[in-house]
């Protein structure tokens, strides 16, 4: 995956007139609307990855404009994505769990960009993330025969649980005025599994997925 990426940035660099190359830098922060995708069920129970979790985005921006139509837009974002799944087994062992999964990564989107009309551009390219941060929010509803309800929250850090790192796939457009302002919207579609290995905290196969609305300005 990042041979791809250095194929698509000096395939992008060497198609265009890169002599004619001026570069400008700014900042955005926005909304992250995350799931999960993939197989969400084991052998014992029904797991269902119901919501997803509401998060932030926010970092700098770069970009690299090679002709009046294409350029090349770099970003470093911390991001937050994650889901939230339900385990209901209360007829077997008597309990009913909630589950937030929180993921935080440090994101580097690698755009290519082409201006439809004016400040109007569609973007799109891949995506390399490193993991700042892992862990459920358990909240557990405990019950039985003669038993009075009991509910209890818990944290569980799964940190050795969770790969390193995440390569995906992002596409979306973004509006920018004459004095700077902009506005985006993107699709990050996740290729690499979140979990390492088969573990009891998280289930396996899943993938992240995130739609984005930011806001930002360039310098």
């Amino acid at each position: 995956m990042y041979k791809f990426t250095i194929a698509f940035i000096t395939l992008l660099l060497s198609s265009s007139g890169y002599s004619q190359a001026t570069i400008s830098v700014g900042i955005k922060a926005g909304v992250n609307f995350a799931s999960a995708t993939g197989d969400a069920s084991d052998s014992n129970s029904q797991i269902g990855y119901d919501e997803g979790r509401t998060g932030f985005h926010v970092g700098v921006i770069s970009e690299l404009s090679i002709s009046n139509k294409f350029s090349l837009q770099t970003e470093l974002l911390y991001s937050q994505v994650g889901a939230n799944y339900s385990y209901d087994n209360r007829p077997a062992d008597g309990a009913k769990v909630d589950s937030d999964l929180n993921l935080d990564y440090i994101t580097l989107p690698i755009l290519a960009k082409y201006y439809v009309y004016k400040g109007l551009s569609l973007l799109a390219g891949p995506q390399l993330g490193y993991i700042v941060n892992s862990e459920i929010e358990n909240e557990i509803l405990t019950s039985g025969f003669l038993v009075p309800e009991t509910l209890r929250n818990e944290t569980i850090d799964i940190k050795d649980d969770i790969n390193n790192f995440d390569f995906g796939f992002a596409i979306g457009s973004s509006y920018e005025l004459n004095n700077g302002l902009f506005i985006q919207a993107r699709y990050v579609l996740g290729l690499s599994e979140i979990p390492k290995n088969e573990e009891q905290t998280i289930s396996t196969d899943l993938k992240n997925e995130v739609f984005q609305v930011s806001l930002g300005y360039k310098f």
